[in-house]
């Protein structure tokens, strides 16, 4: 049985995944989405809330960044990144179920679908099928159009999907996925999974920390949570805050709450009791700071140096495979 380490990492081309016109007028559309939040230019009380970091309760104060009118704040005690004052959970998941989400899907992730099917998925399932001996029960939250599960499904998985938008959900159920319409904080159930997914879910979430535990409760003895989440260490964090580079695709404010630290990983592991099974970055810093079109040469060498910063975990996302104990 292949070693989840012994996967092949794969280098896309963000402009074939995110093209340069749809990034602009998806960044565009957004903004207008949320300028009713804000009054002269500052948040709206009654839209916002103050928080504590969302990972270890710590009280901060003291603005990092600011971008797109949202400040970032770094916790001083497990390094996460995360938008302070931000819109009440209610706002928030009201850009899921009105039209702006879709907008983002039709727009932002559709020119890229063919990717995702053919390469991006796929190695995501080929290392979900490396830590087990058999097919299994995987649950995956917020799964979107059902890409992951469709692949699992086809390899005799047992799959449940939970989403909240309308467009995911019906593309995931044109796909033949049990999907189950909703968040994961009403879900409820008394089945076991061997895997629990969250693919680009936690940092959109107020409760991560909570969202974890409840996964943990829903695994079997020896299963497996995998999520994937922007990174609070990464080589693109540090020029964003260096340089007050915006790039959409990674910070998407308002969408992306919190980016997690390798420290706040680790002290996720120590409270959940779950074991450290694999973790690894990957990214498209370098892409994402030049944004223009190369030739082959100069891309090539782009992804040469940039499979350099995922091997030392400095890319823009962590992937992270823990086991329960």
């Amino acid at each position: 049985m292949t070693k989840i380490n012994d996967i092949k990492r794969i280098q896309v081309d963000l402009l074939k995944l995110k093209p340069i016109k749809s990034q602009e007028e998806v960044y565009n559309s957004y903004n207008k989405y949320l300028a009713k939040y804000f009054n002269n230019r500052l948040p709206n009380e009654e839209f916002f809330e103050k928080i504590n970091c969302p990972l270890c309760k710590q009280k901060n104060d003291s603005v990092l960044i600011k971008i797109d009118l949202f400040e970032y704040i770094r916790c001083n005690v497990c390094d996460t990144i995360y938008n302070n004052p931000r819109l009440k959970k209610e706002f928030l998941e009201k850009m899921y179920s009105e039209g702006e989400y879709e907008n983002y899907v039709k727009n932002l992730t559709s020119p890229g679908d063919q990717i995702r099917k053919n390469i991006t998925e796929v190695r995501k399932f080929n290392q979900l099928k490396s830590l087990f001996d058999f097919p299994g029960k995987v649950l995956d939250v917020g799964c979107g159009a059902g890409v992951f599960l469709t692949i699992a499904s086809d390899n005799n998985w047992d799959c449940t999907g939970i989403e909240l938008s309308k467009s995911g959900l019906n593309a995931a159920q044109e796909k033949g996925v049990n999907i189950i319409e909703g968040s994961f904080d009403n879900y409820q159930s008394n089945k076991k999974f061997n895997c629990i997914t969250f693919w680009g879910v936690l940092e959109h979430v107020v409760n991560p920390i909570e969202q974890i535990k409840k996964a943990v409760s829903l695994l079997d003895k020896n299963g497996v949570l995998i999520f994937e989440v922007p990174s609070a260490d990464s080589l693109l964090m540090k020029y964003v805050i260096e340089h007050g580079l915006v790039p959409y695709r990674y910070i998407e404010s308002a969408r992306h709450l919190s980016f997690f630290s390798l420290k706040a990983i680790k002290m996720i592991c120590e409270q959940q009791n779950l074991n450290l099974e694999y973790i690894e970055s990957n990214g498209l810093d370098l892409q994402t700071v030049l944004l223009q079109e190369f030739d082959s040469e100069i891309i090539k060498k782009i992804k040469n140096i940039q499979q350099l910063i995922d091997k030392n975990l400095f890319s823009d996302h962590y992937r992270v495979f823990l086991r329960k104990i």
